[in-house]
């Protein structure tokens, strides 16, 4: 049943799908990373994470958070695999900040709404 509508959705042309992709290999990484204790998948939830936060701007916040989830469950700032898993999603995040500052993109109403944009 859910084929179809993964084909019909996979040809929109739109990154719903892949984001949800990216944050569900970033969220099952980083529970990996949890039960295994030491930093084998911090790698892969931070380029995951980066990853998502590269294709929609919710996919920032939502990668922000299943991060900050790992330190908040681990109870410690120095959890083990957290500079690469931060270097990775920095590896996304930073380049397209400096582009946006570079060339004077800014967020807007437009961002964030479902509908056509309004003027004014």
């Amino acid at each position: 049943m859910a084929t179809p509508q993964f084909i019909i959705h996979s040809s929109l042309g739109q990154a719903d799908l892949a984001l949800a992709v990216y944050l569900t290999i970033a969220a099952l990484a980083a529970f990996l990373w949890l039960v295994d204790g030491g930093d084998r998948y911090a790698a892969l939830a931070g380029l995951m994470a980066g990853a998502a936060s590269w294709t929609k701007l919710e996919g920032a916040f939502t990668a922000v958070v299943i991060l900050l989830a790992v330190v908040v469950v681990r109870r410690s700032v120095r959890t083990p695999g957290l500079l690469p898993s931060i270097a990775w999603f920095a590896a996304f995040v930073v380049p397209w900040q400096v582009f946006q500052r570079l060339h004077d993109i800014s967020a807007s109403h437009r961002h964030f709404s479902r509908g056509p944009a309004r003027p004014g």
